[in-house]
Formats: C-alpha cells, sequence, structure tokens
C-alpha cells in the first residue's frame, strides 16, 4: 500500500492566514518561534558545515582566524535576523489584538444597539402540551 503524501501547508501560507484571522493564537505563536529557531540552526550547520572538511589542527593561524572570523559574523548576522524577525513578529501580534480590540467594540456596541431595541409582540398564541403520565 503506497499513499501519495499529504500535502502540509507552508510556513508562508500559515502566515498568510493567520495575518488574515483576526484572533491571535497563542499555541500558533510558540509554533512559529520554534520553528524560526529550528531555520536558524538549520542556516548556521549549513554555513559551518565547510568547517569540517579542513584540517583546523594543522591550519596556520590566518586561517583559524578567518574560521573564526567567519563564524563570529555568521552567528552575528543570524542573531540580528533572528531579533528583526521577532520584532516584526511581536508588531503583526500586536496588531492583531488591535484588531480584535476594535472587533469586539464593534460587536459590543452592536450588542447595546440590539438591548435598546423594542421587542416585536407576536400575535401567534402558543398552546400547552400536558406531561406525560407516568403510569
Amino acid at each position: 500500500n503506497s499513499t501519495a503524501p499529504e500535502a502540509k501547508p507552508t510556513t508562508s501560507a500559515s502566515k498568510k492566514s493567520k495575518v488574515s484571522s483576526s484572533v491571535v493564537d497563542c499555541h500558533q505563536e510558540t509554533t512559529d518561534k520554534q520553528a524560526l529557531y529550528a531555520l536558524t540552526f538549520e542556516s548556521i550547520a549549513k554555513k559551518s558545515a565547510l568547517i569540517l572538511f579542513l584540517n583546523l589542527e594543522k591550519a596556520s593561524s590566518e586561517v583559524l582566524l578567518s574560521v573564526a572570523n567567519f563564524l563570529h559574523a555568521e552567528l552575528s548576522s543570524l542573531e540580528h535576523n533572528v531579533h528583526f524577525y521577532i520584532g516584526q513578529y511581536q508588531v503583526s501580534s500586536k496588531s492583531l489584538e488591535e484588531v480584535n480590540c476594535i472587533c469586539l467594540s464593534k460587536v459590543a456596541i452592536q450588542d447595546e444597539q440590539m438591548g435598546k431595541a423594542q421587542p416585536i409582540c407576536s400575535t401567534i398564541k402558543v398552546g400547552t402540551v400536558p406531561a406525560p403520565v407516568n403510569t
């Protein structure tokens, strides 16, 4: 039995649906942060994979310094990107919370207006049905 793998939504698709949603999902926030950290570590692994092919024990101090500078620059760049994307995510989250507050305010106003509306009197008479008798 071979079945086709189930299509999974991409990160960008989940972000689009999240932006279009007016409710902030805290569980999704945790999942997005975990995905961001996973991508960061994957990127570090890819960038530093070439270092394994260097024989650092026999390398000159210039090569070691170059490798150290490269890793420092990459980690600084990744750290900056992580902080940037977390900041962007927090701004998006805050915007969605503000949208939620606006929507809830509108609903509250509509509820209040509906509460002030006069009820319509019904002319239909409702009959009663006797309860069943236990024998």
